[in-house]
């Protein structure tokens, strides 16, 4: 009599939430229309710490060589909110910037 080899594969994956992250969600994002859209939250400006800006930085941000200036990314938010942004880096941080369109309306 031969051998019987049962093989089972199986694989079980379970998953949690953090009230910490779901807060972040809805503070980041808003539905609108039916879409999922990424907006600024109302305290952006105490938000904006020095190590946030960090972080914008290094997920969103890159250098430019010829201008010799930073770009950050901002293709998620609307003009309105870019200023806004604007403003709190010259008034937290002195920092001046200019708003650049990659050709794409209301960005």
């Amino acid at each position: 009599m031969g051998k019987l080899i049962l093989v089972i594969d199986s694989l079980v994956a379970t998953t949690f939430t953090l009230p910490y992250f779901t807060d972040l969600h809805q503070r980041w994002y808003k539905k609108i229309d039916g879409k999922q859209l990424k907006v600024l939250p109302a305290n952006i400006a105490e938000l904006l710490t020095p190590i946030a800006l960090a972080y914008w930085l290094c997920g969103y941000g890159h250098y430019h060589k010829t201008q010799g200036s930073i770009v950050i990314a901002t293709n998620s938010y609307t003009l309105t909110e870019v200023d806004l942004l604007r403003s709190i880096l010259l008034e937290k941080y002195n920092i001046n910037s200019t708003r650049y369109s990659g050709g794409k309306e209301d960005q």
